[in-house]
């Protein structure tokens, strides 16, 4: 590369603006030490114009002119005799000289000049208000929630506990179904080849479906697993007897956990577990063993005894417990279906009847109580809001107890004053639980047409408040994290209620094809064939017909070239004559099958 021409071309190239350059004007004008050079001053007197020039804080090209004034000045001194130590003695404070300079200087802008200047120490003075409001709002807001604590005052874990103390241990089905399921474990681990197994895996390996409770199920189709699955069935015999015994109880009786302190929020419900995945595979076990040795006694006491258990699991109204009630009872209901479509002669007359009443629970035991759902939202703002209704930063331990992390930091030292002062207060909570709750419950009601329910666009507002509808994956907006703040706690603990009411009607129609299929079965023994319409039914084999659940019109009814089937229009209320892709076929006769 050559050597360039000139040796300070790169400190004049330095010193030009980029548009003296591109106008081809006299290069370097902004070098301040080349401008004073031609006043051939001591090298201390062009140090101190330097430096007053630099301290002034001016623009670049302010700042030549400064140091031009000043070296004519200091040359002027010396010019009339003055001696450089003279002129650095008489100078002055070196500061104080550039702030005067500096003030001069900017009096001489013109009013366009100055608004950078402005705009600068206008944005610093609205940062300083903002940071100002910010942080007195921050010790406002963090004060009520940091010096303030829960206090509760309601022992609600005794208030469920306190009317099943009451019952004697004879009508308590509780713990003696607990009993009953290590006498099962026992059992399985016995016949265990690696001596682990539970009861609960054994029994789930057989293949056990109350849909297809009438045919062998394809996992026993090998000689060896069906003689397996017996020789258990007739070991866990006084096991069944005792859950049958123990399901005709008055009261589960189970008390909950009364350790110091402890909430609603805090109870484990392990005995649900129990019940669903070893009582329950148990008797549908036993049911299938009892319908292909046409056993019908075994039969309805298995069935019996599913909805006894239903029952007991109904007096706990908290929604994990109605679940395990409905899944009991609609297990018993495709039961029933089943045997009347592949078994249809297994039962007697008068057995038929029998098995009608015993299915025909009314629509009010179908339905989901939501009284224990309010006492636990109940228990949980009472320790996790202040004296004042303030929603408290003990709000994020107990989500951490469900394993869930708030958002965005919202529980950070920062924000969580301002996140907890946007959510609603403790009055406010409760209110919107239990008008949400109001809501499902009249969905689910008989005639929900004459309940008072929630408005579309009010309803709308609450199911935004369901978890589901919080998605923090991509980054959120102020609003919607606004929005959020606004509904919390009670989008946390709000249970995925929006499909509820449609799962009980669905349930309550699994009955209703099980009354009817039997009432189907009745007429055919009768007449010899399957009746033209359902009104035929009525009034000997039915006091009226069941109606569809979604549009309270009669269920349909068709018959087909394999037989009869009964269905409904579904969620979308539309009649599609019995399309199975559109419309919910509920029983569907079948023919008799080993």
């Amino acid at each position: 590369m050559p050597e360039s021409p000139h040796p300070n071309a790169r400190r004049i190239l330095l010193h030009t603006p980029l548009c003296d350059i591109l106008l081809r004007r006299t290069p370097g004008r902004l070098d301040a030490r080349a401008a004073i050079a031609s006043f051939q001053l001591p090298d201390e007197l062009e140090s101190l114009a330097l430096r007053v020039a630099r301290q002034t804080r001016l623009h670049r090209s302010e700042r030549v002119a400064v140091a031009q004034d000043l070296a004519e000045h200091l040359r002027e001194g010396l010019d009339d005799g003055a001696s450089p130590e003279s002129l650095l003695a008489d100078f002055g404070d070196e500061r104080n000289t550039a702030r005067l300079i500096r003030r001069s200087m900017i009096r001489k802008r013109s009013h366009l000049a100055r608004v950078p200047r402005y705009a600068v120490k206008g944005s610093a003075l609205l940062s300083m208000t903002l940071f100002t409001a910010f942080l007195l709002a921050w010790i406002i807001m963090g004060t009520r929630i940091w010096f303030d604590s829960p206090n509760p005052t309601k022992d609600y874990v005794l208030q469920l506990n306190a009317p099943i103390m009451g019952i004697p241990a004879e009508d308590r089905a509780w713990p003696g179904l607990e009993s009953v399921s290590a006498e099962l474990d026992q059992l399985a681990l016995a016949r265990s080849k690696d001596g682990e197994s539970r009861g609960s895996e054994l029994l789930a390996s057989f293949g056990i479906d109350a849909d297809q409770i009438a045919i062998w199920p394809t996992s026993l189709a090998d000689p060896e697993a069906a003689a397996a699955f017996m020789s258990f069935n007739r070991e866990a015999g006084p096991i069944i007897e005792q859950v049958r015994e123990l399901a005709e109880r008055p009261a589960l009786g189970i008390e909950m956990d009364m350790a110091e302190n402890i909430s609603l929020h805090q109870i484990q419900f392990t005995h649900l577990g129990i019940i669903h995945s070893n009582i329950r595979l148990l008797l549908l076990g036993d049911l299938q063993i009892a319908v292909r040795t046409n056993q019908t006694e075994r039969t309805l006491a298995d069935l019996k005894t599913l909805l006894e258990l239903a029952r007991l699991m109904r007096q706990q109204s908290f929604l994990i417990s109605q679940l395990t009630a409905i899944n009991l009872e609609t297990n018993a209901f495709k039961a029933v279906q089943n045997i009347l479509a592949q078994r249809p002669d297994l039962f007697e007359n008068d057995q038929l009847v029998e098995l009608s009443n015993l299915i025909a629970l009314p629509d009010e035991r179908l339905s989901i109580s939501m009284k224990d759902e309010r006492l636990y939202f109940e228990d949980v703002a009472q320790h996790v809001y202040g004296s004042n209704g303030q929603l408290l930063p003990e709000v994020f331990t107990v989500i951490r107890d469900f394993g869930i992390s708030p958002p965005l930091g919202m529980d950070s030292f920062a924000i969580a004053p301002f996140a907890l002062a946007a959510a609603p207060s403790r009055s406010e909570a409760l209110d919107t639980w239990h008008r949400y709750l109001d809501h499902q419950e009249a969905a689910m009601a008989s005639n929900p047409q004459d309940t008072k329910m929630l408005s579309p666009e009010e309803l709308g507002r609450y199911q935004n408040l369901l978890p589901s509808t919080h998605e923090w994956d991509d980054a959120s907006t102020f609003n919607h994290y606004h929005q959020y703040a606004s509904e919390f706690p009670v989008n946390i603990f709000l249970p995925a209620f929006d499909h509820l009411p449609e799962f009980v009607r669905k349930q309550r129609l699994e009955r209703d094809a099980a009354i009817l299929a039997i009432a189907l079965e009745q007429w055919r023994r009768e007449h010899g064939d399957w009746p033209e319409m359902l009104e035929q039914l009525v009034p000997n084999h039915l006091e009226e017909l069941p109606s569809d659940q979604f549009d309270e019109d009669p269920l349909r009814y068709l018959t087909g070239a394999n037989g009869p089937f009964i269905y409904s229009v579904g969620l979308d209320k539309v009649h599609d004559f019995g399309d199975e892709d559109k419309d919910l076929i509920l029983w569907e006769a079948g023919t008799d099958e080993d």
